[in-house]
């Protein structure tokens, strides 16, 4: 999806209070103050009241400092993602991410920090190395967990910028994606790019009195950043309704705002052709009244609740699979808009998919013409084409806890065992499976065997075992697949809120016997969905 410009209540939290009630006042209407324009200077509330007026670019910078560390609160950055998840959410779909040095977004939850290696990253826009030098360390709060300085990023482009200066690249050595890059400097390519990372590097020289900006290139260690120049020049790009989000998701983390973003012509008196002149705040534009951030006006569609991800057989419908809502000016969602009220294309509505592969969904909003696209990722469902599974009910756990029970599983005997004899509690749960035990009296250990030697129309050689299920929140348990008591796998059962985890165990060699399944570390519930065996 080309770029434009909370599934969890602390992105709900973040929003509600970063990017509406962070804004204290409506600006006031603009006046005119002989031949020049004035403007409301309390558009920021008083965040900004000890820099209403400026001798020179020092001492507006040694007042914009004072501002910006005044109530500030420095955060932990390690294992902190949601920051990024609210701040830098896509325009068009709340479930997506605006990525730094990339045309496309990417959905919130594929994070580095889950472990996804193609997931997105959080790029420090001023480089650590330059900041601190060797070996940074983000353990601590200070300026490498300055979220001001961190956006969403391709992983990919995040990589080959490293620590080099960002700047204008006239002869390339290399290009990433649209972006190109010299040994010692990166451009991206897009306009909104430079104007965001420009002015996070002014908040950063300005924030930390330690740090500085100079024409030449800065190296490790050189608390600095250089191409001043090509900045300034990136500054002339206008804030993005991205980029104040991003301002204000911050500032409901750590208790700032970047000042930078609220007036970029602040820039030119703190860093570059102003910097010997005096000014005064209120000839100065502020972003939130440019962007009419305080209107409850609609200003954009936006998808919202998608199902990205479909199996083979599934149906995708424009009722089910997707909402449509309004989002306001002052970044509220609105109304959901009914199915009638928007077309899709590049899948039909009500289309059950037949082949796996990729597909692009276009959303059309009929009442404001803007097209939303977005893909979708069509899989085979792995253990549904296995020789044989079995989705687990109720039933399949009906006998006591702490006793060896027999069970019939889809024509296939069984033994069930659930070690904690105290643990009773069952119940479907129309989305993970059947609940097992729970958080007062977890079962402990369930072991699965089959009583004879498995086979299936006189096919006997076991290929893959697989079992389908979750853990309950904030717990692990670990899963053991084994065939005649001989371990093949053993795995992390982890946590999902919303479905379920497949794990899958495949022999190097197909044999026969007898199969387990065994689930041990069970701290509450546990959720069984379905089982699967191939055979040959």
């Amino acid at each position: 999806m080309n770029k434009k410009g909370f599934s969890s209540l602390l992105l709900l939290i973040l929003l509600s209070f970063g990017l509406a009630s962070c804004n204290p006042k409506t600006p006031s209407e603009n006046s005119e103050d002989g031949d020049r324009t004035t403007y409301s200077v309390d558009a920021y509330g008083n965040y900004y009241n000890n820099c209403l007026s400026w001798t020179n670019g020092e001492d507006l910078k040694s007042k914009l400092s004072t501002a910006i560390n005044t109530g500030f609160v420095a955060k932990k950055y390690d294992g902190v993602w949601n920051v990024n998840q609210a701040g830098d959410q896509a325009f068009d779909n709340l479930d997506m991410i605006d990525q730094l040095y990339s045309e496309d977004d990417i959905l919130k939850t594929r994070t580095k920090g889950s472990g996804d290696q193609l997931g997105w990253d959080r790029e420090h826009v001023m480089p650590k190395t330059l900041i601190v030098g060797s070996n940074p360390s983000t353990s601590s709060p200070g300026p490498l967990t300055d979220f001001h300085n961190l956006f969403a990023a391709w992983t990919t482009g995040n990589n080959s910028r490293g620590n080099k200066n960002l700047g204008n690249v006239e002869t390339p050595t290399g290009t990433i994606g649209d972006n190109k890059y010299t040994d010692t400097v990166f451009e991206p390519s897009n306009s909104d790019d430079k104007g965001k990372t420009s002015r996070a590097i002014f908040y950063m020289a300005t924030m930390y009195s330690n740090l500085y900006l100079r024409e030449e290139l800065c190296g490790t260690g050189d608390k600095c950043h250089g191409n001043l120049s090509n900045l300034l020049e990136w500054n002339l790009n206008p804030v993005t309704r991205e980029e104040y989000q991003h301002n204000t998701a911050v500032l409901a983390y750590q208790f700032n705002r970047n000042p930078y973003i609220d007036y970029p012509e602040l820039a030119d008196y703190v860093f570059g052709s102003k910097q010997n002149e005096s000014g005064e705040l209120k000839y100065i534009e502020p972003t939130i009244l440019k962007l009419e951030i305080a209107s409850a006006e609609v200003n954009n569609h936006a998808v919202k609740d998608g199902v990205y991800e479909f199996l083979v057989g599934e149906t995708f419908s424009k009722s089910t699979s997707l909402k449509v809502v309004e989002v306001n000016k002052n970044f509220t969602v609105g109304k959901t808009l009914s199915a009638d009220e928007f077309t899709v294309s590049g899948v039909e509505d009500n289309e059950t998919f037949s082949t796996s592969g990729t597909k692009e969904v276009s959303v059309y909003i009929n009442s404001s013409h803007q097209t939303i696209t977005y893909p979708i990722n069509i899989t085979v469902d792995p253990v549904a084409q296995m020789s044989w599974n079995h989705t687990f009910t109720t039933a399949n756990f009906s006998g006591a806890s702490g006793v060896t029970n027999s069970t019939t599983l889809s024509g296939v005997e069984w033994t069930e065992l659930r070690t904690n004899a105290s643990a009773t509690y069952t119940a479907n749960d129309k989305t993970r499976g059947v609940q097992v035990g729970s958080a007062s009296a977890s079962i402990g250990t369930l072991t699965l065997t089959s009583v004879d030697e498995f086979s299936l129309a006189s096919k006997n050689l076991i290929k893959e075992i697989a079992f389908e299920g979750s853990v309950a929140s904030n717990t692990l348990a670990t899963i053991a697949f084994k065939v005649d008591g001989v371990l093949i796998e053993q795995m992390t059962l982890e946590p999902n809120t919303s479905g379920f985890n497949t794990y899958i165990a495949t022999l190097d060699t197909a044999m026969s016997g007898v199969v387990t399944i065994e689930i041990s570390g069970i701290q509450k519930a546990l959720y069984c969905y379905r089982i699967g065996i191939e055979v040959q």
